[in-house]
């Protein structure tokens, strides 16, 4: 229904419509509707796209400073919430956030989802014991939207250590996705 933002439509067409969206064009085969609202694993599924598990949905995480008294604590980047978020507070330091796999696994790709407040450098790490770290790549940020990729490895423990804060706010994550995915 136009105009109606309470509904959604999934509709995993290449496009539907004139090229300015104006008409409809074409046919429809095998329709089906939904009341309810699809995850983002369903919606990619259902496009036909790769969609790895998210090794760290719900996994304990620590962080070398969060803003506390705003409710920005560190487990936000791992609760699978889009609305909440961690935040470092006001610093020009560099900042850390360690998460807690539960077990070793092998993963090959980071994906971070960042709030205003970037970092302008980002050093992934691993461990086994969540003390003794080992690099696994350094990029510089580009976006609101990071993802890292590096040959698969096996660790029970990630580290984002973020430096040179883009703006003065800090560091600021609205979530951390830890993914082996399918590398061309």
């Amino acid at each position: 229904k136009t105009g109606d933002s309470n509904n959604q439509t999934l509709c995993p067409l290449a496009r539907l419509g004139s090229p300015n969206g104006n008409s409809f064009v074409g046919r429809i085969r095998g329709l089906k509707v939904y009341d309810r609202v699809f995850s983002a694993k369903e919606i990619a599924l259902a496009a036909g796209k790769e969609c790895p598990e998210n090794l760290a949905a719900r996994c304990p995480v620590t962080a070398s400073a969060s803003d506390t008294p705003y409710g920005l604590t560190p487990e936000k980047i791992t609760d699978e919430d889009p609305g909440s978020r961690w935040s470092s507070g006001v610093t020009s330091a560099e900042q850390w956030l360690a998460i807690d796999l539960g077990k070793p696994v092998e993963f090959n790709t980071v994906a971070i989802s960042w709030e205003t407040a970037v970092a302008k450098k980002l050093r992934v790490e691993a461990s086994d014991d969540g003390m003794a770290w080992r690099a696994v790549a350094a990029v510089d940020v580009a976006g609101a939207n990071s993802s890292v990729s590096f040959p698969t490895l096996g660790a029970r423990h990630v580290r984002l250590v973020m430096n040179q804060p883009a703006t003065q706010w800090g560091y600021s994550i609205w979530g951390v996705e830890v993914m082996k995915r399918k590398m061309n």
